[in-house]
């Protein structure tokens, strides 16, 4: 079956289309329709066709996993020893707003499972009720996550997962290991270095619940995730960022333009609130919120977004193509990709 998440013309009211280089993903979702339609059959079968193989390919990954899971439990010294972490490096559109591939900054493309057992540690929190039927943030239930849940396992004998909402990112996970292993945290190796970037997981693992580890967590109260294939050297930030908070996703293109979704009522980011201030709910039909109350985030994320990101200096130019540059805490990459170049917007 087709995710929930698909929603036909769903991208009408988005501003991602509004960039001078908007991916070659919009080509590849209309040439996988077209050619499907073609041949007599509908959106549905092709988008079917193609998260079929999509599947294929992630449930391959999955049993390998399985496998090095298997091969550390089967260790007298290591399985006790060893810190798990399970991620990734980005989601993937699967049709989603007309769009095939990453490089997106909607929830689809920039959330990834982050399962973390630490032993001693995350084992602790033993309790007599039953475990969850959903412990992390994948949207599967994929081989791993059976594992993580399956009572019978050693992964759960001495312990029951559990979930954190705060939203966090992949910058956090080298501060988090070196903060777990004891080992030594300063980068600052000469006087023109930097101090590390991220902050240290750990408030979160040693906690049962979210209201106890936030008040000890330094970073954030949102996660940031870049879109460097195109640098705006006259904006002020110059590059396309997005802020996810635990209800909130806030969006702001390299060109000004923003998109806002109330991700409590609007899980799949249907809606997006600068343009409409309908907020649809599964639950409870529409709920709506005045564009006085949505200027007022507006201004409040944009402001967060600016202070997290201006919180160091900028480049000086533009950079050179499939070159690094580090700004402040976002990683910006020159774009030395041509097929971009022939994508309509």
């Amino acid at each position: 079956e087709l995710p929930p998440s698909l929603l036909e013309n769903d991208v009408n009211d988005t501003m991602r289309q509004t960039l001078e280089k908007v991916g070659i993903g919009p080509r590849m979702y209309r040439d996988l329709i077209k050619s499907y339609v073609t041949n007599g059959t509908d959106r549905k079968d092709a988008l079917k066709r193609y998260l079929q193989a999509y599947l294929a390919s992630v449930t391959a990954a999955d049993e390998l996993v399985g496998q090095v899971l298997d091969a550390l439990d089967q260790t007298t010294h290591f399985k006790d020893n060893t810190i798990v972490v399970f991620t990734s490096d980005h989601g993937y559109q699967v049709g989603q707003k007309d769009y095939l591939g990453k490089n997106l900054l909607w929830q689809s493309t920039t959330r990834v499972p982050l399962i973390i057992r630490v032993p001693g540690m995350t084992d602790t929190n033993v309790t007599n009720e039953p475990p969850p039927k959903t412990t992390t943030t994948t949207t599967t239930a994929t081989d791993t996550e059976e594992r993580m849940n399956d009572t019978s396992s050693s992964y759960s004998s001495s312990s029951l997962p559990r979930t954190c909402n705060h939203p966090v990112s992949l910058v956090d996970l080298f501060p988090t290991l070196i903060d777990l292993c004891d080992l030594p945290n300063s980068t600052l190796l000469t006087v023109e270095s930097r101090p590390l970037d991220g902050h240290s997981l750990r408030p979160f693992l040693q906690q049962h619940n979210d209201s106890s580890s936030s008040s000890s967590w330094q970073g954030p109260n949102f996660a940031l995730s870049a879109l460097s294939q195109e640098y705006n050297s006259s904006d002020p930030i110059g590059m396309s960022l997005t802020t996810r908070y635990e209800q909130w996703r806030y969006i702001r293109y390299a060109n000004g333009l923003e998109e806002l979704y109330n991700t409590h009522k609007d899980p799949y980011e249907w809606n997006n609130l600068v343009v409409t201030t309908a907020s649809h709910s599964s639950d409870d039909g529409e709920s709506y919120i005045s564009k006085g109350d949505v200027d007022l985030l507006l201004k409040q994320f944009r402001t967060e977004m600016f202070e997290f990101v201006k919180s160091g200096p900028p480049p000086l130019e533009e950079p050179p193509e499939g070159e690094l540059v580090f700004f402040d805490n976002v990683l910006l990459m020159g774009d030395d990709d041509d097929d971009d170049d022939d994508v309509d917007a």
